[in-house]
């Protein structure tokens, strides 16, 4: 008979409110080899011998540290080897990646971690990510916020759940970690970066929060319960969001605005905005004629008659170039899934931005199924009416520049499919021999 420890049932608790152990799913634990990562691991090891979880563990080598980062990569696949657990591991330089996108190197090293995480998953058939951000991180996240300038939303820090990435380890603080490591005796690696006081974050952890302590010595939990009230208030806001949907921007108040600018932000980047951002929108936002202002992840807010969108210049946007599509699954772009079978294909939002699943009359589709960008003189028939391509995304108010990465699904002849459009007449089912398309994009189109 197995008996976990508390830390295991309390983890296994955390897990069971998303109902992981009863699923036997499939998840990903990013281990960076460090005590959060490890303990993560590990109690999920003992956990699966119970329940049937398939782990898989995931180390990214930022290479920022030469030795020490070859030191923690060898010391993550040596955990997994003794442990019989999985394990992936990929090389990135962060420093060239971070110079490239003009991106502080913590920021960089965040997305090139997510991306790897990311595409594993959508690769692999994994249904959760599991990262090992605890209690600590969470205060200082919050305090990060308070000081480049945050929204009502900046206070929850970090979210238990975004998509199909859970934190689990958010409400243990770092001495129930490192006593659980203990526990176990697993041994774990430290990096000396932790300790340099010149990156913002470990600042926060090694000088003011130290003297926040000296005020309030729970202040860790404190700023843990603020996180969690917050994110009760962010609900309230979020009726009020759908309720103030129609108003002009030019409109809002500060705090909506800022809800506002941050939901169509997040479609296309997952960094965060500050207030001098918002500011600069507001002002944009009374003057007259377009304004085009720059944002993080190198996208565009174009601002005009009161309103604004996000966008990323098309030349940072791959057309589709024409790709025949075979069953079951194929990935174009890095950032579209299109899924063919002739079986029910499951939604895959948990994952992406859309998915979309259709069903076709496979009888009259002539020769192979492909998919492209938008050409001139695109025509499709619907509803008895053969129909300008070009005019669709018009009336359906797509704009211009996202066109490009709508897919088309064709065959030999014709256009069978297109999202947000619809399915031509030639194959809407009516009973016959049918197929089915799962579209899950990343992009919003």
């Amino acid at each position: 008979m197995i008996i976990f420890n508390k830390f295991e049932k309390k983890l296994l608790a955390e897990l069971e409110s998303y109902g992981i152990p009863e699923k036997g799913s499939r998840v990903i634990v990013g281990l960076s080899g460090g005590a959060d990562s490890v303990s993560l691991l590990m109690a999920l090891k003992n956990i699966s011998v119970v329940y049937p979880l398939d782990i898989v563990a995931l180390h990214l080598n930022h290479l920022l540290r030469d030795k020490e980062s070859q030191r923690d990569m060898d010391f993550a696949r040596g955990l997994c080897a003794t442990f019989d657990i999985p394990f992936h591991s990929k090389c990135v330089d962060v420093n060239k990646y971070a110079n490239l996108n003009k991106m502080g190197t913590e920021e960089a090293a965040r997305d090139v971690r997510y991306k790897f995480f990311n595409e594993f998953s959508e690769n692999n058939q994994i249904d959760y990510i599991l990262t090992a951000h605890n209690k600590n991180d969470l205060a200082e996240t919050i305090l990060f916020h308070i000081i480049r300038g945050t929204g009502v939303s900046g206070l929850k820090g970090i979210s238990r759940q975004r998509g199909n990435i859970i934190r689990p380890l958010l409400s243990f603080d770092r001495e129930e970690i490192e006593q659980y490591c203990k526990d176990i005796n697993v041994s774990y690696v430290t990096d000396s970066s932790n300790c340099d006081i010149n990156y913002s974050r470990n600042y926060i952890r090694h000088v003011i929060i130290p003297e926040m302590k000296k005020i309030n010595p729970k202040v860790i939990d404190s700023l843990y319960r603020l996180a969690h009230s917050v994110s009760s208030v962010d609900k309230a806001f979020d009726k009020i969001d759908q309720i103030l949907e129609d108003q002009p921007s030019i409109s809002l108040d500060d705090e909506a605005l800022f809800r506002r600018a941050k939901s169509r932000f997040g479609v296309l980047s997952c960094r965060q905005l500050t207030h001098n951002r918002i500011s600069a929108l507001k002002e944009a936002l009374n003057n007259r004629g377009e304004t085009i202002l720059s944002f993080p992840d190198n996208v565009e807010c174009v601002v005009k008659d009161g309103d604004f969108c996000f966008r990323k210049p098309l030349k940072e946007r791959d057309r589709i170039e024409p790709k025949s599509l075979k069953y079951g699954e194929n990935i174009i772009n890095d950032w579209l899934m299109i899924e063919i079978s002739n079986e029910i294909i499951k939604n895959r939002e948990i994952v992406y931005r859309n998915s979309t699943i259709y069903t076709l009359n496979c009888d009259t589709i002539e020769g192979e199924i492909f998919v492209r960008s938008r050409e001139e003189g695109d025509k499709i028939r619907l509803g008895k009416m053969t129909k300008s391509l070009k005019k669709l995304f018009i009336e359906k108010k797509i704009p211009r520049d996202m066109r490009d990465l709508v897919p088309i699904i064709c065959d030999d002849k014709d256009i069978l499919l297109v999202p947000k459009i619809g399915i031509a007449d030639k194959v809407k089912n009516n009973g016959h021999k049918t197929i089915y398309i799962g579209i899950h994009s990343r992009e919003v189109f």
